[in-house]
């Protein structure tokens, strides 16, 4: 997995997301988390834009191999079909509140770029999904082969909507994620969270996940 420019802290976030080991050298600080390269200040930056990736995580483990099956009753609306700008103020929207979240307003595309750079290859706008049910809209999931690890899948993000949460929904869309990726022929899954981040731990533990501290 490589970044450059824009993307570097993209592929850094996601090593960092799955466990991988990661380096990211000086010329990967040359331009911020908001795209905007400023005159003396790589050295400054270097230190606070790598710093920004937890460096304490938990990761989360499962085999595909009996994948969970797909919840009943979900819609969905994929990339493909809503368009980038679109599919960016749903991420924004589901991860109101979230402390384990940075973006605003003013970044939510360009965060959604930068992840989308992340996938490589393996990027598919018609399998990252808004997801919801009978009662409206859950969240955002965006499950995804990792372009480095044939065979093994993680879920780049999964965020419910305030006024969903509390309700298992952050299981559920976990879940969802899981069947994707056995359906596009992903045989392990592999995710991280912060250690702080407990209701994502227990998504990971309650939808069968072996955790590694």
């Amino acid at each position: 997995m490589h970044g450059e420019e824009r993307s570097t802290r993209a592929a850094l976030e996601r090593a960092g997301h799955v466990g991988l080991a990661s380096r990211i050298g000086l010329d990967g600080t040359l331009v911020p988390p908001d795209g905007r390269a400023g005159p003396g200040a790589p050295d400054a930056a270097g230190v606070g834009y790598a710093s920004r990736v937890p460096e304490q995580r938990i990761i989360a483990r499962r085999s595909l191999g009996n994948a969970p099956t797909r919840p009943d009753g979900l819609r969905l609306a994929s990339l493909a079909a809503l368009g980038e700008e679109q599919f960016s103020t749903h991420m924004l929207a589901a991860s109101g509140g979230d402390p384990f979240d940075t973006s605003t307003e003013e970044s939510a595309l360009e965060d959604l770029l930068e992840i989308i750079e992340g996938a490589g290859d393996h990027f598919d706008p018609h399998a990252w999904y808004v997801v919801g049910d009978g009662e409206g809209e859950i969240g955002v999931v965006l499950p995804q082969p990792l372009p480095d690890k044939p065979g093994t899948g993680t879920v780049f993000y999964v965020a419910v909507l305030p006024s969903r949460r509390g309700r298992g929904k952050g299981r559920q869309l976990h879940q969802f994620g899981l069947s994707e990726l056995a359906r596009r022929g992903c045989t392990e899954y592999v995710g991280s969270t912060s250690v702080d981040n407990a209701p994502m731990v227990a998504v990971f533990q309650a939808n069968g996940c072996e955790l590694e501290h």
